[in-house]
């Protein structure tokens, strides 16, 4: 949760500065920061229905996996057009969105009702902790490393979440998929 909040102010906080930086215009700007949004809204709910039908561990790693993808290809391809930026940024936002969604959906499906309350507030203030730091430490970066670092940081920490979320597959049993609880959207950054 602490990534995911991380993450989330990074792009929220700091993106109409990483797409003015790169060359935007106003409109364009505007255009970018709606454009993650509008991917959010598009697929929060073929990748909350997905997780409902998998193991959610798995469908965090894809989502994961795919946001890599979307900053290593917007990394590469920022000199192609605004056009490729708008996709590529509106399917990151369209995938790492809901992760939120996906780890509190995850962790409920292995608690009692009389926990699901307290564990919620826990993941919301460690979400919260991740978006306090995700603006200072992404401006200091960028400031130290130039504007690529936008895009590099929030890459290394999905390989991390890639990682550690591969570790948790081998180190616990999934849970059946007829036990999950259904998944619920929500957003907490």
């Amino acid at each position: 949760m602490l990534i995911v909040g991380f993450n989330a102010s990074i792009i929220f906080g700091m993106g109409a500065v990483y797409a003015t930086k790169i060359g935007m215009n106003v409109s364009q700007v505007s255009l970018f920061m709606i454009s993650i949004g509008a991917g959010a809204m598009l697929l929060q709910y073929p990748i909350g229905k997905l997780s409902d039908l998998l193991d959610r561990r798995t469908v965090i790693l894809i989502t994961h996996i795919i946001s890599a993808l979307c900053l290593l290809l917007g990394y590469f391809t920022s000199g192609l057009g605004f056009i490729m930026i708008f996709l590529i940024i509106a399917i990151y936002g369209g995938v790492s969105t809901p992760q939120y969604s996906l780890y509190i959906a995850h962790a409920n499906d292995y608690l009692s009702p009389r926990q699901v309350v307290g564990t919620s507030a826990k993941l919301i203030m460690i979400n919260g902790l991740g978006a306090i730091f995700g603006p200072p430490v992404i401006g200091y970066t960028i400031y130290a490393f130039g504007i690529n670092a936008f895009l590099i940081v929030q890459l290394i920490t999905h390989l991390g979440m890639v990682s550690f979320v591969i570790y948790r597959m081998y180190a616990r049993e999934s849970m059946p998929v007829e036990a999950q609880g259904p998944f619920i959207s929500v957003r907490g950054t």
